[in-house]
């Protein structure tokens, strides 16, 4: 599943969870919804992501973070 898919669907599975992301990184609920717009996240908020809702970076934006890692 691509990053912004992903992202979605946790946004769906967790009612209110756009708005208490948009808290934790500080930024306007608006420019997560532009998120959606664009297809992807800004890199400069992955890790603010990930640490908030557990998706991996490597998910969200493997053009930057690269691929996830096989263990």
């Amino acid at each position: 599943m691509h990053g912004m898919e992903t992202l979605l669907t946790y946004f769906a599975a967790n009612r209110g969870s756009q708005i208490k992301l948009s808290y934790h990184l500080g930024i306007t609920r608006a420019a997560v919804c532009r998120w959606k717009n664009n297809g992807r996240v800004p890199a400069e908020h992955v890790l603010g992501i990930e640490e908030f809702t557990g998706i991996s970076r490597h998910v969200l934006r493997p053009d930057v973070f690269g691929e996830q890692p096989t263990q």
